[in-house]
């Protein structure tokens, strides 16, 4: 099956959240944050609604509903891989210095997917890590959680350390190439 049927038939039968169960929270802002998706079909998610929404505001059963869609504009965009799978990553992690509010949010939106499910997301994935910048250890605690159906916190110093490392060693200033100043 081609990945693109493969999401079909894995989320065929998520069913819409309704209107008034998109955002986490029912203050005005968030509601217009996410005003963008409300009526919206999945298999209709186009990148203005991708640029217009808030991703990181839905309730779980919102992101789940959701979910399919970025991940067919992640495949029909592949300039936009990163961010898009990106946006992905962030619903399915949660920093070990992050609450346990945060950890069972993440939680519940894992335990929504089913196996196949899982399956699809552990699929692109692994196809954007070798093709788009990311935090390691942020998406490699994605494919963990996706794959043991849990929420496990990834190590917020462990991130630190590396993103250090990328930008020269802890001064906070990417290196210059070999041989000019900055």
């Amino acid at each position: 099956m081609s990945p693109r049927d493969e999401v079909m038939f894995a989320f065929s039968k998520v069913p819409y959240p309704g209107d008034d169960a998109l955002a986490c929270c029912g203050c005005d802002e968030c509601r217009w944050e996410v005003a963008q998706l409300r009526g919206k079909k999945w298999t209709r998610l186009s990148l203005d609604d991708f640029a217009a929404a808030n991703f990181g505001l839905l309730t779980p059963a919102a992101f789940h509903y959701f979910l399919p869609g970025l991940i067919l504009l992640a495949l029909d965009h592949p300039a936009l891989l990163g961010e898009i799978v990106g946006t992905v990553v962030r619903r399915l992690t949660v920093s070990d210095r992050e609450g346990d509010g945060a950890r069972a949010q993440v939680d519940h939106g894992i335990k929504r997917l089913s196996s196949r499910q899982r399956r699809v997301v552990i699929d692109v994935i692994r196809q954007a890590e070798g093709r788009a910048p990311h935090v390691p250890a942020i998406w490699q605690s994605a494919l963990m959680n996706l794959i043991d159906g849990a929420a496990t916190p990834y190590s917020q110093t462990a991130v630190e350390r590396w993103l250090r490392e990328q930008t020269g060693g802890g001064s906070g200033q990417p290196q210059p190439p070999s041989g000019r100043e900055p």
